[in-house]
């Protein structure tokens, strides 16, 4: 008898959906400093309550197959080089650090868990249109000077959560029939509103690369599958990949005209063209590729072991990696993951996170294809695309409001797919 085939179990399954629904708005939204907390809270009670009412049903606690190897992989190596580099250190600061760090991936076991378990689809839906709506609403009504961040920290990572969701609400707009159309439809809309109100280009123009791959994979996967390409599935490919591809430059130069004040641009157009393209570039974020060479050095200097995860700012700001041009201060990272795990843990911590990435992308591609659900695979792979192409423009796996979000529903569809897997495997 399997774990989906339980006694008591539609009680125990509405309290499943209850409890993904609660746990995914929590996940997404920031309304206390310690609500990580109460996330790792409600999965503990849960795990309890379900392994109570299996020991009593006599039923197994753990779902009959594990879909989930190659990202615990990917996962063991990455924080376990992190860690091991903060530990040959001997630095306490990078080691609490990274153990932070690796809290963060606590909600992809648990949603994996608990999706892999039960039926949790309703559950799901519920809690990604709620705090999908919450956060729109409360950055539309919140006063702000600047750039829109709702409950985040910051507007950038504002701009990863769209990047994050949007695609999936795409993907459950085109699935719902009738009136819960127009609430998804609704969702996008304010969305794509607040996303430009970030004013995150690094999220336009991940969100439209990582749709332009998503849609080259799943062409290609249709042809391996020996699927059938219609003219109408063509037709649809092409204009969203050119959508996408104008858009985000569109986008992406439009958004930084904005962040220019209006007595630059007046200066800015009185200039020759090859400054003025050297000046846009800058606004585009020269100063960032400063750091990016900073960072380099810094490996360069401790390349086994890198200087500390905890210790970036305090290098980056010594004359001999500060670059000359550089103004800004206040910098604890270099606004990219690769040179960052580099630069801070080393050799292991830079290729741990790349083979970690990896995997996490070959687990997930595998798992989804096996569904057949090529709308699913694109959606899910551009939010996991566009997270992976931020993270070379800015904080994503390190910061935990981001890291939290894309693991938990990176863990989700893979429990999603896992239970699929399950029922096919029993005729159910």
């Amino acid at each position: 008898m399997e774990s989906f085939d339980r006694n008591g179990w539609a009680s125990e399954e509405k309290w499943a959906q209850a409890v993904m629904a609660i746990s995914l708005c929590i996940a997404s939204i920031r309304f206390s400093v310690a609500y990580c907390s109460y996330l790792y809270g409600i999965f503990a009670l849960f795990a309890g309550v379900h392994y109570w009412i299996s020991k009593k049903n006599q039923q197994p606690f753990l779902p009959e197959r594990t879909n989930i190897g190659l990202s615990v992989i990917g996962v063991g190596l990455f924080y376990g080089s992190l860690m091991l580099s903060a530990v040959v250190l001997l630095d306490r600061q990078s080691v609490k650090m990274v153990w932070d760090m690796f809290l963060f991936c606590i909600p992809f076991f648990a949603f994996w868990f608990i999706a892999s378990v039960f039926d949790t689809e309703k559950g799901f839906k519920i809690g990604l249109l709620a705090a999908c709506l919450i956060l729109c609403i409360h950055g539309i009504t919140s006063p702000t000077m600047g750039r829109m961040q709702s409950f985040f920290k910051h507007p950038n990572a504002f701009g990863v959560y769209f990047e994050l969701t949007l695609p999936l609400l795409g993907y459950w707009l085109v699935k719902e029939e009738g009136w819960k159309k127009l609430i998804w439809g609704a969702a996008i809309l304010l969305s794509v509103y607040c996303l430009w109100m970030t004013e995150s280009r690094g999220a336009i123009l991940s969100l439209a690369g990582a749709a332009v791959l998503s849609g080259v994979i799943c062409v290609f996967g249709m042809i391996r599958r020996r699927r059938a390409l219609s003219c109408r599935r063509v037709i649809f490919i092409l204009c969203l990949t050119s959508v996408c591809v104008l858009g985000g430059i569109s986008g992406v130069i439009t958004v930084n005209e904005q962040r220019v004040s209006s007595e630059q641009q007046e200066f800015f157009s009185k200039l020759p063209l090859d400054q003025r393209l050297v000046i846009q570039y800058e606004e585009l974020g020269g100063e960032r590729a400063g750091m990016v060479i900073a960072s380099w050095h810094m490996w360069e200097n401790h390349k086994i072991w890198g200087i500390g995860m905890s210790r970036w700012g305090e290098y980056y700001y010594l004359p001999s990696y500060h670059p000359a041009s550089a103004h800004e201060t206040g910098h604890v990272m270099p606004h990219n993951m690769t040179v960052y795990f580099f630069a801070g843990a080393g050799l292991f911590g830079g290729l741990s996170y790349l083979l970690f990435m990896i995997l996490m992308f070959i687990n997930l591609i595998k798992e989804l294809m096996k569904n057949d659900d090529w709308l699913m695979t694109g959606a899910v792979l551009i939010a996991y695309m566009a997270f992976s192409l931020h993270g070379f423009l800015d904080a994503t796996i390190s910061n935990k409001n981001t890291a939290v979000i894309f693991f938990s529903l990176m863990g989700y569809y893979l429990g999603y797919c896992n239970r699929k897997q399950i029922e096919m495997r029993h005729g159910q």
